[in-house]
């Protein structure tokens, strides 16, 4: 009995997956059709659009760029031919590869040679096995991005978890980390200084450790040992970045803690001295602080490590059309 109920169960079950799989069957080809028809249907004007855009992303200029569109009527093959000047400082085969990644369709193809080892390139792309638009790509020794440099100097980044503090340290661009003297920020300088990034001492009123705090009422010998186990904490520090809005700062006995950084030969920056990115809401900031170094010359900007996260693909575009990231010089 069992066995019959099992059975017809079991009979049940491939009939219920017969249908299943003949309206699989019907629906899969209609999805197909119509991805294939959404590819297919990218104009050579579109093609042209989206190659241009990918190259004006890199601070490609247009007079950089001389274009000869096809004339012949009775082809609807090529439309654009180009040839691209392209700065020394930008590598060509960044641009390829955001040309490649800005095109998506699978009947899309592109074809690149480099001509000549880190010299002039080629680029053809088909659509449909119709050659569509044709590039080269070579480099010119007399044009130039006019974008300068800007020295990040990143607060607070103690506040983040690990997993954001990692990202931070693993980013590409350089930067300079200002740490608070504490125990988890001395942790924080052997792991940036481990992965190539630079820091610098913070000095303010918000310093609570005892072996590193200054306070204004602290005789001259304890000051004197807590600037020793600071500078002891923070060998490969670059600077020590002073809050000049500070009591310690204000205080008579800033003079002496002065004399001991400068006896070290240990530079003193004040925060004054560096531009603010402050405001959360206004993500075009930087770059309107980026464009006062087209002359290139160099920008310090002093940013928080949460406005530093949320700023990456603002970043990301300033790097791209020519701007660089350095160690700051004052």
């Amino acid at each position: 009995m069992n066995f019959k109920l099992d059975k017809k169960k079991l009979i049940n079950f491939l009939f219920l997956l017969a249908i299943l799989l003949i309206g699989a069957n019907l629906l899969i080809p209609k999805v197909m059709e119509k991805k294939l028809y959404k590819q297919k249907d990218i104009s050579g004007e579109n093609i042209n659009k989206i190659f241009l855009n990918s190259v004006f992303d890199f601070g490609i200029k247009s007079d950089w760029i001389k274009a000869k569109k096809n004339t012949d009527k009775s082809s609807d093959s090529l439309i654009y031919k180009y040839t691209i000047n392209v700065p020394r400082d930008l590598p060509i085969s960044e641009i390829i590869q955001e040309i490649y990644n800005n095109f998506y369709p699978d009947n899309l193809r592109i074809v690149c040679h480099e001509k000549t080892i880190g010299g002039a390139n080629s680029l053809s792309i088909f659509l449909n096995d119709k050659l569509r638009l044709k590039s080269i790509f070579q480099y010119n020794n007399d044009i130039k991005r006019n974008a300068g440099n800007i020295a990040l100097i990143i607060s607070n980044l103690e506040a983040l978890d690990k997993s954001n503090i990692s990202k931070i340290i693993l980013s590409p661009e350089a930067f300079t980390a200002a740490l608070l003297p504490s125990k988890k920020d001395t942790e924080l300088a052997d792991s940036l200084y481990s992965n190539r990034k630079q820091y610098a001492v913070l000095i303010n009123d918000d310093i609570n450790e005892m072996d590193f705090k200054l306070k204004s009422n602290f005789p001259q010998n304890r000051l004197g040992n807590a600037i020793s186990a600071i500078i002891g904490a923070y060998p490969k520090s670059l600077f020590f970045l002073v809050d000049d809005n500070s009591r310690i700062y204000k205080s008579k006995s800033f003079p002496f803690i002065k004399k001991q950084l400068d006896i070290r030969g240990i530079k003193i920056v004040l925060a004054s001295s560096i531009l603010k990115l402050t405001n959360t809401k206004d993500a075009n900031k930087i770059t309107i602080l980026a464009h006062k170094t087209d002359d290139g010359s160099q920008i310090s900007i002093e940013i928080s490590s949460e406005k530093y996260l949320s700023l990456k693909p603002e970043i990301y575009g300033l790097i791209k059309v020519g701007y660089k990231f350095v160690t700051p010089i004052f």
